[in-house]
């Protein structure tokens, strides 16, 4: 997850109290409430496939969850991850040009090892994708439906 693009700027709390205002008394509500992180993706080249996934989990999940990843990327000298720049060694893993890539390629393989005995340590953390295949993407982004709406909904 990348510490950049996580930060929204309000509370869920907030939430709760637009939905369940306190004047009312708080009798005989439900409400459930789960923090989620969505992120996309694509090939490089984007030209196979567009994906889409989230992870879901209540906030006391995601606090203690955080605590730990958080000092996970700390003892790697770093304060977010982000695959594309592992890979392309910008950000914060421009400090690995120029050295052996097979010493590169180990010491990056060290710090996702380390991430996932995290995320895999949070059961209750619970995750979905979508995938769509580029040129099934570009046809129905393309399409008169598409531009005056799907069966009447809105158009994307």
């Amino acid at each position: 997850m990348c510490a950049k693009s996580q930060s929204n700027g309000y509370h869920i709390e907030h939430v709760h109290n637009l939905v369940f205002p306190g004047e009312l008394g708080g009798k005989g509500e439900l409400c459930v409430i789960y923090d989620c992180y969505l992120d996309d993706s694509k090939d490089e080249r984007q030209e196979h496939v567009y994906v889409c996934a989230g992870f879901s989990a209540p906030q006391h999940v995601w606090k203690k969850f955080r605590i730990e990843w958080d000092h996970a990327l700390a003892i790697e000298g770093l304060d977010y991850w982000k695959t594309s720049e592992s890979k392309a060694l910008v950000g914060k893993f421009a400090k690995y040009k120029g050295m052996d890539r097979d010493a590169v390629n180990a010491a990056i393989l060290a710090i996702k090892t380390r991430l996932m005995r995290v995320a895999l340590k949070h059961t209750r953390i619970r995750g979905i994708a979508v995938s769509i295949p580029v040129d099934v993407y570009s046809e129905v982004m393309s399409s008169s439906e598409r531009k005056t709406g799907l069966s009447g909904a809105r158009p994307l």
